[in-house]
């Protein structure tokens, strides 16, 4: 009896290491920039001047679809590209559930157009995305099917009652790789009109 103690404080003492691991390299990884203007009612409003993403499609429009693609993804900046050149993790990693899906891991400020290495799989694909307009919505723990569509319902609802005009496409933001089981965070942004939100939130700060 004494030794299953023992074991399972060993267990989980190196489940608090293991965690406590994860949670402090995550911090190595660069964030992106961004400037928030707005807080209303739990809802953050950014803008996104400039980002680069490799991404690869989502076949069934479906966040678990992006488990088979995580590796081609990581094998590209860990050097599976022409010139064999490791690239620097950048968080979140994201999903843009839309009429035709993403799964996206961001590019370093330092890499755009010409500078980026090309990919040896030809189904990354590059997106630039300039001047975006989003409000945004936390949540922890794992970003799954049903947790997602729960969030981005309320997202929509809220920014509904404020006035803005909004369509079913959303972005799934992960800030923390799969094995960090414990200070998850996950967004919800929801693309907005420059116009609208400063009719309808800058105007009234």
């Amino acid at each position: 009896m004494k030794y299953f103690a023992y074991t399972l404080l060993s267990l989980l003492l190196l489940f608090i290491a293991w965690q406590l691991y994860a949670y402090n390299s995550n911090k190595d990884f660069d964030i992106m920039n961004n400037n928030t203007i707005a807080t209303i009612d739990g809802v953050e409003f950014r803008v996104y001047s400039h980002y680069t993403t490799a991404s690869v499609p989502l076949s069934n429009n479906k966040m678990s679809s992006a488990n088979g693609k995580f590796s081609v993804l990581a094998g590209y900046i860990f050097g599976g590209n022409k010139e064999s050149q490791s690239i620097a993790m950048t968080s979140p990693v994201i999903y843009e559930m839309e009429e035709k899906s993403y799964f996206s891991f961001l590019m370093p400020e330092s890499l755009t157009g010409e500078k980026l290495p090309v990919p040896n799989d030809p189904s990354i694909e590059f997106h630039d995305v300039v001047n975006q307009h989003v409000a945004v919505l936390n949540f922890g723990g794992f970003a799954n099917e049903n947790k997602v569509k729960k969030y981005h319902k309320k997202l929509k609802l809220q920014l509904q009652q404020i006035g803005f005009t909004v369509d079913d496409k959303y972005i799934v933001a992960v800030y923390q790789p799969p094995y960090q089981l414990v200070g998850r965070k996950n967004e919800i942004w929801i693309e907005l009109k420059e116009q609208e939100l400063k009719k309808l939130v800058l105007s009234k700060k």
